[in-house]
């Protein structure tokens, strides 16, 4: 006998009037994400296409702004309904469900658009026809959804939209184009002609609002000890790489920790799509450009060569995997604050791939880099989170045998009794380096630390927005913040 297959909500929200969410636990699929959009029947479809062809055949209706386009189609809607369907009186609410199809499909994603308004999602993958779109959720990984791409052609259609936003054609010729799309969406399409199984599209959603430190501290990625440790590096312009695997929030926490360069610092922001968003007012973001047989090519590399020539405080590179890791290397020798991201499973990993091929970076300069964070994804029961599960300071590298030498300031650990930290800033061979350079005493800069993590619990209790939080440092800055804060 079959088993009976149970069904729980686990969560359940609104994305708007007409658009509802449901994570539900089924014992035969695991965790699902389901969208639930309101019903039109057959009469109401027939109307919805009929005002959609003249949407579409109609130059003067404008599709960029939805306020105006709301205003426009609406009494369009109303009249078809009422010829097509012969009811003298259309319900307002039957009107407004057939505009909420033409809005998603229009002017947004298509069967898309609620997973990229669901603040919580943070990819998008669509593996081709006949299979379900699947969702990284915060918090619990990847998830299918009840969405499916039925046909070729649906398929088809949609990814000629997300081309046409995105200003790139994929095709039989081109079939892997990478793209930024409105609102700063990252879009990867492969085209049919390499994937058996139809195109494959995978969104990354870029958070208008940034999460802040006080966000990661309440998600418990690290406490309040750690980022008042980076933030005494950053505010003295060390050189930190933020390393981990793919999705442990190493962009994340590069964008938060970036907050606390001081707010009259230079700043030059180098990636391949737009990710960061600093709130200084002084930064230069650079991005690279692709071109048919390398005609006006801009890499990394250049563009790291390029900030140099802008006398930056700080050059902060995305991520770094090739040759513009040596550039970067080359800016913190001549005194350039560094920050970026890597791939790498630990410190130690991290160094030795730097200085092998095709990296080759001399150990001579890799010695400037002050501190390696690492960050990973941890699932625990049926939830994901992201620590950080070291912070280490360099030491020194034996020219002999190439070993690294750590200094430990942070770690966490987790066993049957819950997470272990270990938190010792008195062994810092970043803040010893910082003492001798700028003749600052230890104790001085370990205070300053006591001070700041007073500082970021006070800030986590008052329920700083992003905003809010921004002006706080600003005026810490200007020293507007007493020092018993």
């Amino acid at each position: 006998m079959a088993e009976e297959v149970t069904r729980a909500v686990v969560k359940e929200y609104e994305l708007g009037p007409y658009t509802k969410v449901r994570l539900v636990f089924d014992s035969d699929k695991g965790m699902v994400y389901e969208v639930i959009e309101p019903s039109l029947d057959d009469g109401e479809w027939r109307v919805y296409r009929a005002v959609r062809d003249e949407i579409l055949y109609n130059l003067d209706i404008d599709l960029t702004n939805r306020e105006d386009f709301r205003r426009t189609v609406r009494p369009l809607i109303r009249k078809l309904y009422k010829k097509l369907l012969k009811v003298k009186n259309p319900p307002e609410e039957r009107i407004d469900r057939i505009l909420y199809y033409l809005e998603r499909d229009l002017i947004g994603f298509g069967k898309l658009d609620p997973l990229i308004r669901d603040p919580n999602i943070e990819d998008i993958h669509v593996s081709g026809v006949g299979k379900p779109v699947f969702v990284w959720y915060t918090k619990y990984d990847l998830l299918p959804t009840n969405i499916i791409f039925e046909d070729e052609s649906e398929l088809r259609r949609h990814l000629q939209k997300i081309m046409f936003m995105s200003g790139k054609q994929v095709s039989y010729t081109r079939p892997i184009v990478d793209a930024t799309m409105p609102g700063g969406l990252r879009v990867h399409i492969v085209h049919e002609a390499v994937s058996p199984t139809g195109a494959q599209v995978v969104i990354r959603k870029h958070r208008r609002v940034p999460l802040s430190v006080l966000d990661l501290i309440a998600s418990g990625m690290a406490p309040p000890e750690v980022f008042a440790y980076l933030w005494t590096l950053v505010e003295n312009k060390a050189s930190i790489l933020i390393i981990g695997e793919t999705a442990a929030g190493k962009t994340t926490l590069l964008n938060a920790i970036a907050s606390f360069i001081p707010y009259n610092m230079k700043i030059v922001v180098v990636e391949e799509v737009r990710e960061l968003n600093l709130p200084h007012p002084n930064v230069s973001y650079l991005v690279t450009k692709e071109a048919l047989d390398s005609v006006g090519k801009v890499t990394l590399f250049d563009l790291v060569k390029a900030a140099m020539r802008q006398r930056p405080d700080y050059i902060i590179v995305g991520e770094i995997r090739g040759e513009e890791a040596y550039a970067l290397f080359q800016a913190i020798s001549l005194g350039h604050g560094g920050l970026s991201t890597v791939h790498a499973d630990n410190p130690r990993s991290l160094v030795k791939r730097l200085m092998m091929k095709p990296l080759e970076i001399p150990p001579y300069m890799i010695r400037e880099l002050h501190t390696i964070v690492h960050t990973a994804k941890v699932r625990i029961g049926g939830l994901v989170n992201r620590y950080v599960v070291e912070v280490a300071d360099l030491v020194d590298i034996d020219d002999e045998r190439l070993e690294p030498e750590f200094s430990t300031v942070y770690s966490m650990r987790i066993t049957e009794n819950g997470i272990i930290r270990t938190y010792k800033p008195e062994v810092s061979h970043a803040l010893k380096r910082i003492s001798e350079q700028k003749g600052i005493p230890i104790e001085y800069l370990l205070n300053g630390i006591r001070k700041k993590i007073e500082f970021l619990k006070k800030a986590i209790a008052r329920r700083l927005s992003y905003e809010e939080f921004i002006k706080e440092i600003t005026r810490w800055w200007l020293g507007a913040v007493p020092e018993s804060t």
